[in-house]
């Protein structure tokens, strides 16, 4: 059975925040490092779109290890140095284009897009973006979830059209995460991966057609 990474596409708008019944819907699970080996402890997550955001974000059943000094939905880079989930975007059939989203579990979160591989695409500042982030964390388990305003983002990319429907036909994606153990070690898991190669998550490879997935707004 092929593999296929999905996007829930809600049919109504989720609300101002929409985080709430965004999280209810169905998770895919992060369950394996690059190199095939079993987590301790999988990570649940989801991607999302209604007519006015995309949604990101997922949940893990063990004490999170990360920056929790600053507020959730702050902007922060490096957070792949530690507990991070990631999300890795193509919005048109050129996949040599793409938005990295970083998400910590303390609901901090970085992002930027690259004109083609590791290319930073000049003059495109995300910190600006409009989010929203919901988390909750503890000694034994984490959840994070956000959502991304479509319009704001469009904005700063600086295209004229960036809406459900273009998510609908032409979006690829991989969602990746990194997880540091407590003697400092960091893991790489990927949902779509290259055991073949050294771990990295922003080949174009591995982003694939998105499986749309239609939901109504009541869960």
């Amino acid at each position: 059975m092929t593999k296929t990474l999905k996007i829930i596409s809600f049919d109504t708008e989720l609300g101002p925040k929409g985080i709430s019944g965004f999280k209810q819907a169905d998770h895919q699970l992060l369950d394996t490092r690059w190199d095939g080996r079993p987590t301790q402890e999988p990570i649940h997550f989801i991607l999302g779109i209604d007519h006015s955001k995309l949604f990101f974000g997922g949940r893990r059943s063990r004490k999170p290890n990360c920056e929790t000094g600053l507020s959730p939905g702050a902007f922060q880079e490096g957070l792949w140095r530690a507990d991070c989930l990631e999300a890795f975007i193509s919005f048109d059939s050129n996949r040599e284009h793409y938005l990295e989203i970083n998400l910590s579990p303390a609901g901090l979160w970085w992002g930027q897009f690259f004109s083609s591989y590791r290319t930073t695409a000049e003059g495109m500042n995300l910190s600006k973006l409009e989010v929203n982030v919901e988390t909750e964390l503890n000694e034994q388990a984490w959840s994070t979830y956000m959502s991304l305003d479509l319009k704001s983002l469009a904005k700063i990319l600086k295209t004229n059209r960036l809406d459900k429907q273009i998510f609908e036909t032409n979006s690829a994606a991989n969602i990746c995460a990194t997880l540091l153990d407590e003697s400092k070690n960091l893991s790489y898991l990927s949902f779509f991966k290259n055991h073949n190669i050294k771990a990295d998550f922003h080949l174009e490879s591995l982003r694939r057609k998105l499986n749309i997935q239609n939901q109504a707004k009541n869960l």
